[in-house]
Protein backbone atom coordinates (compact mmCIF):
# COMPACT_ATOMS: atom_id res chain seq x y z
CA UNK A 1 0.00 0.00 0.00
CA UNK A 2 1.22 3.75 -0.21
CA UNK A 3 4.01 4.53 2.24
CA UNK A 4 3.56 8.43 2.31
CA UNK A 5 -0.31 9.57 2.26
CA UNK A 6 -1.43 12.74 1.39
CA UNK A 7 -4.11 14.34 3.73
CA UNK A 8 -7.34 14.52 1.53
CA UNK A 9 -6.53 11.59 -0.92
CA UNK A 10 -8.37 8.16 -1.13
CA UNK A 11 -6.22 5.47 -2.09
CA UNK A 12 -7.15 1.89 -3.61
CA UNK A 13 -5.21 -0.55 -4.20
CA UNK A 14 -6.32 -3.22 -6.39
CA UNK A 15 -6.19 -7.00 -6.12
CA UNK A 16 -3.14 -6.76 -8.48
CA UNK A 17 -0.73 -4.14 -6.35
CA UNK A 18 -2.09 -1.10 -9.18
CA UNK A 19 -3.35 2.08 -6.92
CA UNK A 20 -5.97 4.92 -7.90
CA UNK A 21 -6.01 8.03 -6.07
CA UNK A 22 -9.27 10.24 -5.41
CA UNK A 23 -9.99 13.39 -3.85
CA UNK A 24 -12.15 13.60 -0.34
CA UNK A 25 -15.08 15.55 -1.31
CA UNK A 26 -16.87 14.50 2.30
CA UNK A 27 -15.60 12.73 5.65
CA UNK A 28 -18.04 12.93 8.39
CA UNK A 29 -17.91 11.52 11.70
CA UNK A 30 -20.46 10.14 14.41
CA UNK A 31 -19.74 8.37 18.01
CA UNK A 32 -23.22 7.28 19.57
CA UNK A 33 -25.23 4.89 21.95
CA UNK A 34 -27.32 2.52 19.47
CA UNK A 35 -30.70 1.95 21.15
CA UNK A 36 -29.54 -1.37 21.89
CA UNK A 37 -27.02 -0.15 24.31
CA UNK A 38 -24.25 -0.59 21.78
CA UNK A 39 -21.29 2.29 20.89
CA UNK A 40 -20.79 2.75 17.35
CA UNK A 41 -18.40 4.94 15.89
CA UNK A 42 -19.60 5.64 12.26
CA UNK A 43 -17.55 7.10 9.49
CA UNK A 44 -18.66 8.33 5.75
CA UNK A 45 -16.30 9.29 3.36
CA UNK A 46 -17.49 10.20 -0.12
CA UNK A 47 -14.91 10.82 -3.03
CA UNK A 48 -15.16 13.63 -6.59
CA UNK A 49 -12.00 14.14 -8.03
CA UNK A 50 -9.62 11.58 -9.48
CA UNK A 51 -5.87 11.66 -9.33
CA UNK A 52 -4.98 8.45 -10.51
CA UNK A 53 -7.10 5.92 -12.46
CA UNK A 54 -6.38 2.60 -13.75
CA UNK A 55 -7.25 2.25 -17.07
CA UNK A 56 -8.68 -1.39 -16.79
CA UNK A 57 -11.19 -0.13 -14.03
CA UNK A 58 -12.54 3.36 -15.71
CA UNK A 59 -13.20 1.19 -18.65
CA UNK A 60 -15.21 -1.25 -16.20
CA UNK A 61 -16.51 1.53 -13.80
CA UNK A 62 -16.59 4.63 -16.16
CA UNK A 63 -17.20 7.64 -14.18
CA UNK A 64 -18.02 6.28 -10.44
CA UNK A 65 -16.48 7.46 -7.69
CA UNK A 66 -15.99 5.19 -4.65
CA UNK A 67 -17.37 5.94 -0.73
CA UNK A 68 -17.81 4.25 2.05
CA UNK A 69 -19.32 3.77 5.57
CA UNK A 70 -18.06 1.73 8.21
CA UNK A 71 -18.80 1.32 11.84
CA UNK A 72 -16.66 0.26 14.69
CA UNK A 73 -17.90 -1.24 17.63
CA UNK A 74 -16.14 0.60 20.78
CA UNK A 75 -16.34 -0.59 24.65
CA UNK A 76 -17.91 2.54 27.19
CA UNK A 77 -14.34 2.59 28.31
CA UNK A 78 -12.70 3.52 24.82
CA UNK A 79 -15.87 6.63 23.80
CA UNK A 80 -13.83 9.54 25.05
CA UNK A 81 -11.92 9.79 21.38
CA UNK A 82 -8.54 10.85 21.70
CA UNK A 83 -5.22 11.76 19.87
CA UNK A 84 -2.89 8.10 19.83
CA UNK A 85 -6.09 6.38 19.81
CA UNK A 86 -6.07 3.16 17.42
CA UNK A 87 -9.62 1.76 16.90
CA UNK A 88 -9.72 -1.47 15.17
CA UNK A 89 -12.52 -3.63 13.68
CA UNK A 90 -11.92 -6.66 12.28
CA UNK A 91 -15.29 -8.25 10.59
CA UNK A 92 -17.76 -5.90 8.72
CA UNK A 93 -20.64 -8.17 10.35
CA UNK A 94 -21.82 -8.22 14.09
CA UNK A 95 -22.55 -11.58 14.98
CA UNK A 96 -24.25 -10.57 17.97
CA UNK A 97 -26.79 -8.40 16.71
CA UNK A 98 -26.72 -10.19 13.11
CA UNK A 99 -26.14 -6.21 11.40
CA UNK A 100 -23.94 -5.30 8.79
CA UNK A 101 -20.81 -2.60 10.18
CA UNK A 102 -20.05 -1.36 6.59
CA UNK A 103 -20.87 -0.71 2.95
CA UNK A 104 -18.43 0.01 -0.20
CA UNK A 105 -19.75 1.03 -3.55
CA UNK A 106 -17.26 1.59 -6.50
CA UNK A 107 -18.62 0.41 -9.73
CA UNK A 108 -20.21 -2.69 -7.59
CA UNK A 109 -20.56 -3.01 -3.64
CA UNK A 110 -18.64 -4.98 -1.14
CA UNK A 111 -18.11 -4.50 2.74
CA UNK A 112 -14.71 -3.13 4.70
CA UNK A 113 -12.80 -5.77 6.75
CA UNK A 114 -9.90 -5.34 8.56
CA UNK A 115 -11.15 -1.41 9.37
CA UNK A 116 -7.64 0.26 11.54
CA UNK A 117 -8.51 4.17 12.31
CA UNK A 118 -5.49 5.99 14.07
CA UNK A 119 -7.00 9.43 15.45
CA UNK A 120 -3.89 11.46 14.63
CA UNK A 121 -5.90 14.69 16.16
CA UNK A 122 -9.08 15.10 18.19
CA UNK A 123 -10.07 19.13 18.55
CA UNK A 124 -13.23 19.64 19.28
CA UNK A 125 -15.80 18.56 16.43
CA UNK A 126 -12.79 17.58 14.19
CA UNK A 127 -10.67 14.28 13.84
CA UNK A 128 -7.73 13.55 11.87
CA UNK A 129 -7.82 10.81 10.59
CA UNK A 130 -5.38 7.53 9.38
CA UNK A 131 -7.71 4.59 7.91
CA UNK A 132 -6.74 1.43 6.48
CA UNK A 133 -9.16 -1.49 5.67
CA UNK A 134 -9.65 -4.20 3.36
CA UNK A 135 -12.46 -5.65 1.39
CA UNK A 136 -14.00 -8.55 2.05
CA UNK A 137 -13.00 -11.66 -0.40
CA UNK A 138 -11.12 -9.89 -3.43
CA UNK A 139 -7.72 -8.46 -0.96
CA UNK A 140 -8.88 -5.03 -2.38
CA UNK A 141 -7.00 -2.82 0.24
CA UNK A 142 -8.06 1.32 1.44
CA UNK A 143 -6.11 3.85 2.86
CA UNK A 144 -6.37 7.25 3.74
CA UNK A 145 -5.55 10.27 5.89
CA UNK A 146 -7.95 13.25 6.47
CA UNK A 147 -9.92 15.29 8.86
CA UNK A 148 -13.51 14.24 9.53
CA UNK A 149 -16.41 16.50 10.78
CA UNK A 150 -18.70 15.87 13.33
CA UNK A 151 -21.92 15.11 11.97
CA UNK A 152 -24.46 14.20 14.77
CA UNK A 153 -27.17 12.55 12.67
CA UNK A 154 -24.84 10.35 11.09
CA UNK A 155 -25.86 6.81 11.96
CA UNK A 156 -25.12 3.21 10.56
CA UNK A 157 -27.24 3.07 7.27
CA UNK A 158 -26.85 -0.82 6.62
CA UNK A 159 -28.56 -3.27 8.79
Amino acid sequence: MVKEMKSGVFYLEDGEGGIEEFGISESKWNLYQHEDGTWEFVLSVATDKDFKRSESREEVYGKSKPKFEATAILKPAETKLKSGQVINQKESYDKTRELNLSWFTYGGGGSLEKLKVEILEAKDDVLELKLTGQFEGDGEKIALQAKFKKDSTLQRSVK
